[in-house]
């Protein structure tokens, strides 16, 4: 009774059942597969991820080091704008020092001018009453001359005049 059925019914009955465990067999592996892909995909999905905060985290230390960069390099030329600001300031310190100095030397020099032509003008007039004297005294002297000779030779002139026409 409980006999295997043959005949057609029994052949599609057993071909059914073939054909449902093929499909069975097919749709395990073909849904093993997709596993399989979807673990491959789900696992690049992953290093993908990775990949990207990696180079999130490396932008992110570059651009760390960028900021630190420039800081530095904004501080650097800080710090020589106010050396060279020193720098100009002590050049014009010394500049106003050596102004002021040649002032003074130029007040003294400029005293010793006004001195020296004061000494000038003073031997000028003491050179001048010191000639005028000097032609005073060669007046005198003319006149004295004169006196001496109208005085002494004069009246001797006079006499040798006399003797000799006495001789």
């Amino acid at each position: 009774m409980n006999q295997p059925a043959t005949g057609p019914r029994s052949d599609i009955a057993h071909a059914t059942a073939l054909s449902a465990r093929r499909k069975l067999v097919l749709m395990q592996a073909s849904s093993e597969q997709g596993d399989a892909l979807g673990a491959v995909a789900l696992d690049l999905v992953h290093r993908a991820a990775q990949l990207i905060r990696g180079i999130e985290n490396r932008s992110t230390d570059i651009g760390g080091r960028a900021r630190s960069l420039v800081q530095r390099a904004l501080e650097l030329a800080e710090a020589r704008v106010r050396t060279a600001e020193t720098e100009r300031q002590s050049a014009v310190d010394a500049a106003a020092a050596k102004i002021h100095e040649l002032e003074i030397a130029l007040q003294q020099t400029q005293a010793r001018c006004t001195s020296a032509e004061i000494k000038i003008s003073a031997a000028e007039m003491r050179a001048k009453v010191a000639e005028s004297r000097a032609s005073e005294a060669m007046s005198a002297i003319a006149q004295i001359e004169d006196s001496l000779r109208n005085e002494i030779f004069e009246p001797r002139r006079d006499a040798i005049g006399d003797l000799i026409a006495a001789a």
